[in-house]
């Protein structure tokens, strides 16, 4: 079935005249430890079958190909408190996040009416990291769709605690 799919895919795209054929698909390869460690097999045969439909793979990089990153670390936060959460870290981990927290760094979650100021940051990091920026009516479609469920966050620096915790 996803040999049929793909192989109508690549028909489709040659018949309308397109250059390029995207997949990320979403699954998991292998799970590893926060240290890199696997924790099982890798699960081949799904990255087998995509190959075998012609895909070429980009290899097993930590870098963003494009806009999406090439790997991604999940943590079951069942039954953490916020210290036990802390103290299952790394201690390096641990001392950014207090350090972070000593300097006045504060989340903020952007409303929607916020959300051209988020595109606009989203705007420059794209300029900066030479990424793609979805643009403000992507932001915005996503927040009316998913309602409550759509978090846009970002950092906020109070500058001065920042310059004299760096600077003790």
């Amino acid at each position: 079935l996803v040999i049929e799919f793909f192989f109508k895919i690549k028909k489709y795209i040659k018949k309308n005249h397109g250059l390029l054929l995207k997949v990320t698909p979403n699954y998991f390869y292998q799970h590893l430890t926060a240290e890199g460690v696997p924790l099982d097999e890798p699960q081949s045969s799904i990255h087998k079958q995509l190959l075998n439909c012609g895909l070429k793979h980009n290899g097993f990089t930590h870098t963003y190909i494009n806009d999406n990153p090439r790997v991604i670390f999940k943590k079951n936060l069942t039954g953490f408190t916020e210290r036990d959460l802390l103290k299952s870290y790394h201690s390096s981990t641990r001392t950014k996040v207090n350090k972070s927290i000593k300097s006045g760094m504060t989340i903020h979650q952007f409303s929607r009416e916020e959300l051209p100021l988020f595109e606009d940051v989203m705007h420059h990091t794209a300029s900066r990291q030479n990424f793609q920026d979805k643009g403000l009516s992507y932001y915005q479609d996503l927040y009316d769709s998913f309602g409550n469920q759509a978090k846009y966050m970002a950092v906020e620096i109070n500058f001065n605690s920042y310059v004299e915790e760096t600077l003790k």
